[in-house]
């Protein structure tokens, strides 16, 4: 899959663009992914920026995860957030969750093709590709090490760092 494009691009266009990425891989957060209301009103993405995302608890319930641009203006560096989603669980498996769909939105800013995923054992999924040990391989798990070759992405044009 293509890097999302981000120049020339209102940031209402670009997050539509990511939303749509995230639903189509099933990555999605399950109660809501909205837009910060900064970014609305036709607001050019900006040039120079890059993007990164924090997956916390919420205050109350659920976790989210945050979407920031770390935006550079000549000398002048700013971060402000650009898109929040967020799932009402609270458990280790909606934390992880929630971190595969950070993952997965720097992935759609910052490289192409296909990414390999870590999944439980027991768990399946067609068409997703994989890393896994087999379960033979279980009561080693400690001590397993196998070289995988990973083409690391470039850094985005226009990134600040």
């Amino acid at each position: 899959m293509k890097r999302i494009e981000t120049t020339q691009r209102t940031a209402q266009e670009v997050f539509e663009e990511l939303s749509h990425r995230l639903k189509s891989t099933g990555h999605f957060p399950d109660e809501h992914f909205l837009l910060n209301i900064a970014w609305k009103n036709e607001k050019e993405f900006p040039k120079n920026c890059d993007v990164f995302c924090i997956t916390d608890f919420g205050a109350s319930e659920g976790i989210y995860t945050d979407v920031y641009l770390r935006v550079c203006d000549g000398e002048n560096v700013s971060t402000e957030r650009f898109a929040t989603g967020k799932t009402l669980g609270e458990s280790e498996d909606d934390l992880d969750r929630m971190n595969l769909i950070a993952s997965a939105i720097t992935q759609a800013f910052y490289s192409e093709g296909e990414h390999a995923r870590f999944i439980r054992i027991e768990e399946t999924e067609k068409n997703t590709p994989l890393i896994t040990i087999e379960k033979q391989d279980r009561g080693s798990f400690p001590n397993y090490q196998e070289q995988v070759q990973v083409d690391l992405p470039s850094r985005r044009e226009g990134s600040c760092f």
